[in-house]
């Protein structure tokens, strides 16, 4: 291998190829030289300058010159191809370019070009021993990728006959001759690390020709139907052939079968499981036979248990136990797999990814982020990675925030004719929703629901089919009350997919706000029909809430109220059987059977089954938040008691039932005792409110006061707050100054604490009715008459449950 331009081929020196080539043509030489050297530069201007133009000039100089040149051939197909990254393809099969993605027409193109490559005839054989190895190694190889390439394209093609029969030629006429003397190291001398370079290099290429050639005879013979052609195939080359003397052949083979047994055809395994096995060893007839998935680790196994395998083998090994693990669900398996991979490769960033994806599996998903963070640390710029990270933060995490950032990394860095942009744009816009319900001031949350709005808009336009992104722009419309257009966009995104519950539900709730109480029902039984049992609890629920809903805005006659006080009741009785069947009880009051819960039973370990925690119990109960709340696993336990007890306070003031109090307190008192954090403010404040209604205002106060300290941001509370604090009577010229100076300071008291709740959300109706009620008690009646009227007006657009309880997922 003395010649220089064969050893800067191999070595990849594409400035020594230039100046070989540009020697070639300058001589006078024969034309095959000739072509050989605008061969030669094309390979510099293609590998070193990437000008694929200047490239191709170069490779048809050369086809002109001589015909039958395989290495022009070889790249002009390429170039036709893979386009603009034809130096991708490095003719071995772990190829970064997947030919499965390619079109027809482009390779029936590459096959008319490499259809030019011919098998050296007659005797003539172009590794020969002696000086000749030295001097034409790199256009060999070439040659077998050429022959191996065209092979490949017949079988992306489905013609497998004519796959098998090139595969079975390059094999027999080309790599098998001469595959000890290809692989065999030279004898150089230790101070000649250049050439010993080359040697290694001109081996591996060998050898991932040798192992593409192996494993498609292997896999066009399945194709084929010839299972046993394929056992013995394998078999012979792994035990009893001149390849199974190079260890790496066959652990490539190894590997590359073992994908074979178990993702191509199980037909396969049937036939190899009753078989002699590779090892001579044969099975007992008591023996139990393995699995498929048994089997091809164990193959894979073999392949890395031997001297230390080649990176690429290792790396593919990996991949196929991954996938294999994953087919049979042993998750834990592949982050063990990942977490040793770690261990000797600590930088790889690939390695750290393909872990965070296992421990999502397994659902630790605090070590998944983290994982994630590490490789999102090595490689920042990856924007697949920012997204998962987003995906798990805001999904499991309950932080939108960081959601929210990491998909404005990701946004910052795909341009807009990049891909995955409407991905980054659809991440953005979710997690900004979804971020607006943490925000304290109404100013902020708009300015973020502006930002979803935009980014939602933008990934639609994209994708006017993807379902999630057309219910993610519905519910933000829903959200800044544009209830038609939330409506028109539902309507669509069920179109595209009926079995959607969570758009059902939205649409209910829009349908309930424009006070189409009918209609809304019907939409849950429609939806409940379309989902399935699996979300029955949450159709039963949203039933529960329209009904209350119409019941406690609309003016109703006796009969009419009595009648939807027993659709409720029965509404309620579907979902508390659901959630809470073991505890259950039944009391009559009036002409109704009232469900109520038995204190001596418990409440978690009954009804429909647990679903698996979003986060650690213990980091369930920090603090409080509406994104901790939603993703609370009980949050539909808790919503259906807090709102049970608000319904039977209601009927006991309008039915005078003072007896259905004392279990409204059962409900509220029965939440509390499920122990999460997260909901303590809205049980306090629930307790609160029957305590107001009961008339023991120091009790509420206090339960009022407990809900702020949990969350300072709570405008239920903060609203009741101000409600008591105007529960004074009008000032009169007979009270002394005193009473007048405690009644004008509990008119102020009330006036900031309900303009501390509208500064979080100014959309409540009942605060700006208390509002106004303060400004009536303050004598400013322009400004209070304003404020009725604005709580009329949101009123009449107020939704059966707070548009916030939709899910909002990436």
């Amino acid at each position: 291998m003395a010649s220089s331009d064969s050893i800067s081929r191999l070595l990849r020196d594409w400035n020594g190829v230039r100046d070989a080539g540009v020697e070639l043509v300058k001589s006078t030489r024969t034309s095959e030289e000739q072509a050989l050297g605008h061969c030669l530069q094309g390979d510099a201007a293609l590998y070193l300058q990437k000008d694929v133009l200047a490239a191709s000039e170069f490779y048809n100089k050369a086809v002109h010159l001589c015909e039958s040149i395989h290495d022009a051939h070889l790249r002009l197909a390429c170039i036709a191809m893979f386009g603009e990254a034809p130096f991708e393809f490095d003719g071995c099969g772990y190829s970064t370019v997947s030919l499965r993605t390619m079109g027809d027409n482009t390779v029936r193109r590459g096959i008319e070009i490499l259809s030019q490559v011919k098998l050296p005839g007659g005797a003539q054989c172009i590794y020969r021993t002696g000086e000749a190895v030295r001097r034409i190694p790199d256009r060999w190889i070439l040659l077998l990728q050429s022959l191996t390439l065209r092979a490949m394209l017949q079988e992306r093609l489905h013609n497998y006959a004519d796959a098998h029969v090139q595969y079975v030629e390059v094999w027999k006429s080309l790599i098998m001759p001469h595959l000890s003397l290809a692989t065999r190291p030279e004898d150089t001398n230790d101070r000649d690390e250049r050439l010993q370079s080359a040697c290694n290099a001109r081996v591996a290429s060998v050898v991932n020709v040798a192992i593409a050639s192996i494993t498609g005879k292997c896999r066009t013979m399945a194709k084929l139907g010839n299972y046993a052609g394929f056992l013995e195939t394998f078999r012979r080359v792994c035990t009893r052939s001149e390849a199974s003397s190079d260890q790496r052949i066959r652990q490539g083979v190894l590997v590359r079968c073992a994908e074979l047994l178990v993702f191509y055809n199980l037909k396969l395994y049937n036939l190899y499981a009753a078989s002699p096995h590779y090892d001579g060893a044969s099975k007992s007839k008591d023996a139990l036979p393995r699995s498929p998935y048994e089997e091809a680790v164990m193959q894979v196994a073999c392949a890395i248990s031997g001297p230390a395998a080649d990176h690429c083998i290792a790396r593919h090994a990996r991949r196929i136990l991954s996938l294999i693990w994953c087919m049979s669900g042993n998750f834990v398996a592949i982050t063990d797999l990942y977490r040793d991979a770690i261990a000797v490769e600590l930088n790889n960033p690939d390695l750290w990814a393909t872990r965070a994806m296992a421990l999502m599996c397994t659902g630790d998903y605090v070590e998944a982020f983290l994982a994630l963070k590490m490789s999102l640390q090595l490689e920042p710029g990856h924007v697949l990675r920012l997204l998962l990270a987003s995906k798990v933060s805001m999904n499991y995490l309950s932080s939108s925030q960081q959601a929210h950032e990491f998909a404005n990394q990701a946004l910052e860095l795909c341009p807009k004719d990049h891909p995955l942009r409407y991905v980054a744009e659809y991440a953005s816009g979710t997690a900004a929703s979804r971020y607006a319900y943490e925000i304290w001031t109404f100013s902020r949350r708009k300015h973020y629901q502006q930002l979803s709005l935009r980014s939602l808009t933008s990934s639609a336009k994209a994708r006017p089919r993807d379902q999630p992104v057309v219910f993610s722009l519905a519910a933000i419309h829903a959200d800044i009350r544009e209830v038609e257009t939330a409506i028109r966009l539902c309507k669509y995104c069920l179109s595209l997919n009926t079995n959607h519950p969570h758009c059902w539900q939205l649409l209910a709730l829009l349908m309930s706000s424009q006070k189409k109480y009918a209609d809304a029902l019907d939409v849950c039984n429609v939806g409940l029909a379309e989902c399935g049992p699996d979300h029955q609890c949450t159709f039963r629920y949203t039933k529960a809430r329209i009904l209350c809903a119409q019941l406690y805005s609309e003016e109703l006659t006796e009969q009419e109220l009595r009648s939807t006080i027993t659709r409720t009741v029965s509404a309620f009785v579907d979902v508390v059987e659901l959630l809470f069947r073991d505890s259950i009880t039944y009391v009559q009051i009036g002409q109704w059977s009232f469900p109520t819960l038995d204190r001596d039973r418990p409440l978690l370990s009954s009804g429909v089954p647990e679903t698996s925690l979003a986060l650690p119990p213990q980091l369930l109960r920090m603090y409080s938040s509406t994104a901790l709340k939603m993703d609370d696993p009980n949050a539909i336990k808790y919503r259906t008691l807090l709102s049970l007890g608000e319904f039977y306070e209601f009927v006991s003031r309008a039915c005078s039932l003072t007896e259905l109090l004392a279990h409204a307190f059962i409900a509220i008192d029965a939440a509390r005792e499920m122990g999460s954090s997260s909901w303590m403010p809205d049980i306090l404040a629930k307790r609160a409110r029957l305590s107001e209604n009961a008339n023991d205002l120091d009790t509420a106060v206090s339960d009022y006061e407990s809900a702020l300290a949990f969350d300072g941001s709570h405008t239920e509370a903060l609203t009741r707050m101000g409600a008591i604090h105007n529960k004074v009577p009008v000032l009169d010229s007979q009270f002394d100054g005193a009473v007048n100076t405690l009644q004008m300071h509990r008119s102020v008291i009330a006036h900031e604490s309900l303009t501390s709740a509208l500064r979080i959300d100014s959309t409540l109706h009942e605060t700006w009715f208390e509002m106004g009620v303060a400004l009536e008690s303050q004598g400013k009646f322009k400004q209070a008459s304003e404020a009725l009227l604005t709580a009329l007006e949101l009123e009449r657009t107020s939704p059966a449950d707070s548009f916030y309880s939709i899910p909002r997922r990436i």
